[in-house]
């Protein structure tokens, strides 16, 4: 966008110089004027010159300012996204993370079902054949109790050395499943981690590319906002110099 002729107005001009000729002076350090030399100026064109100076210098303050805004305003719109991105990243993992000890939870109780389920079918098991023998023992004479009495009683104690057996090895079983239900959603877990880090870090990367994109969108819009300005400059001169 081209900066707007400055207002050429002699009156305007005049008093502008008036107003400000006390303030006026060259600073340490500063450069001579080359190329927009005032030399030869008449003193209405060094009026003139100078307040062109001052509404093109004024023009180029606020479109620097707005320039940085602009500027500002994105780079923040850029941080926000990032956060918005982490935080729902954040928020669907813990989600995850409570899902998956839910699940572990669930599985764990329903292993703990299982276990007690089956032993007590087998308690229950043992003692029907128990009391068969028991009811057996009942219905016998006296000299058949004798002449079978250890062998029942044998018959009993193997019947319950099974079951402590089978309630053993269903024990040992259910354990290994329970210990196969944590590794498995540790694996879920750390596979879980892993893939919302490699998220987060896409959210870095692209986060500083559009900053670097952004800080070099501005620096060339800095850049020809000053060159618009240095050829406002000149073109300002060279009308007031005919």
């Amino acid at each position: 966008m081209a900066y707007k002729d400055p207002n050429y107005d002699p009156v305007k001009a005049h008093e502008y110089y008036m107003k400000h000729r006390k303030l006026k002076g060259r600073k340490k350090g500063t450069k001579k004027q080359t190329t927009r030399s005032i030399k030869g100026f008449s003193q209405r064109q060094k009026e003139q010159w100078q307040y062109a100076k001052a509404q093109l210098s004024e023009q180029n303050k606020k479109r620097t300012k707005k320039l940085s805004k602009t500027h500002s305003a994105k780079l923040k719109a850029i941080t926000n996204l990032a956060k918005a991105s982490r935080a729902d990243i954040s928020k669907r993992q813990k989600e995850l993370m409570a899902k998956l000890t839910a699940e572990q939870k669930a599985r764990l109780a329903q292993l703990a079902e299982q276990k007690k389920a089956q032993k007590e079918a087998l308690t229950q098991k043992a003692k029907a054949q128990i009391e068969t023998l028991r009811e057996v023992i009942k219905n016998m004479t006296p000299e058949q109790k004798a002449a079978m009495k250890e062998r029942i009683q044998g018959a009993i104690a193997s019947i319950r050395e099974s079951v402590a057996a089978m309630k053993e090895q269903i024990g040992q079983s259910v354990d290994a499943a329970r210990e196969q239900v944590k590794a498995d959603i540790k694996g879920k877990r750390e596979a879980a981690r892993e893939g919302f880090a490699k998220e987060r870090a896409g959210v870095t990367k692209k986060t500083k590319a559009r900053r670097e994109k952004e800080n070099k969108r501005y620096k060339a819009a800095r850049s020809a906002n000053k060159k618009n300005y240095e050829k406002s400059l000149d073109k300002a001169h060279a009308r007031i110099k005919k």
